[in-house]
């Protein structure tokens, strides 16, 4: 899917992205398909980026990330979702983060624990 990038280029991405429209995919590796496969295990269309903003883990207050909001594409104002208590979004830490690869024409995909992937597009 790209290049390979650090934490902090997909940071940049994902603010440089705000109020854009995405598609996110969320999944993991296909054991039983072809080497290297991904299987995704959830699509989710219909969303913008919203903010991103530093966030601590709830399991470890040393443990440091981003918080990053997706908003319904219906929304009136970007940054309607965020002050909802049920708004989406997802969170990461660097800790996690074991690979992450991105082109800025195709979008970006992270890794967490070499198990599961999030992408962004």
């Amino acid at each position: 899917m790209g290049d390979e990038l650090t934490f902090s280029n997909l940071v940049d991405y994902l603010s440089d992205h705000k109020g854009k429209n995405v598609y996110v995919e969320i999944g993991t590796h296909d054991h039983e398909g072809p080497e290297n496969a991904d299987l995704f295990i959830l699509k989710l269309h219909g969303y913008r980026l919203g903010k991103v903003q530093d966030a601590e883990d709830y399991s470890s207050q040393e443990r440091r990330g981003v918080m990053v909001w997706l908003e319904r594409r219906d929304s009136e104002v970007l940054g309607e979702d965020d002050e909802r208590k049920d708004s989406t979004r997802f969170f990461i830490t660097p800790q996690r983060v074991t690979k992450i690869q991105g082109d800025p024409a195709r979008g970006v995909k992270v890794w967490l624990d070499d198990a599961v992937y999030l992408s962004i597009s």
